[in-house]
């Protein structure tokens, strides 16, 4: 019987509890009913922003074209946007919402790298640096204009 007990408890530890040692390991915050695990990240200094496109056109699909005129961004807003976002874990973004509506880019940082970003007014986005997997990010702070 005891044994019974020790392998429950087992099971509960790494069910409950190991999740969350490994979301502290990692500066990660514990997932929500509507929001993933949220984990820090760290950028170096933005020395410049570039915008090669706001709001595409819509899809050649009437019934699924969204109206994205609105969702325009500025150098501002990125830098902004980059400086404010969360990395989301690999797999862990299930729970976000997706919009047609994008910008995307490149920006340069101080120490010489640069990376590929995409944004949309959803407040999801993400970051590519050269020969690494996309990082996606969001921004649960970032509620000013365009994001909603």
């Amino acid at each position: 019987m005891n044994k019974v007990f020790m392998q429950l408890g087992s099971i509960l530890f790494f069910a409950l509890i190991a999740p969350q040692a490994a979301l502290a390991k990692t500066k990660c915050t514990p997932p929500q009913e509507f929001q993933p695990p949220l984990c820090q990240l760290v950028l170096p200094p933005i020395v410049s922003v570039t915008i090669e496109e706001n709001s595409p056109d819509p899809p050649s699909n009437p019934a699924t074209a969204a109206d994205c005129s609105g969702f325009v961004v500025t150098d501002r807003q990125v830098r902004r946007y980059l400086t404010r976002a969360k990395r989301v874990p690999y797999g862990a973004d299930s729970t976000l919402d997706w919009s047609p509506c994008t910008a995307s880019g490149s920006v340069r940082f101080e120490d010489g790298q640069s990376a590929r970003w995409t944004l949309s007014p959803l407040r999801v986005g993400s970051v590519v640096f050269d020969k690494r997997p996309e990082w996606v990010l969001y921004c649960p702070n970032c509620t000013d204009e365009p994001f909603y």
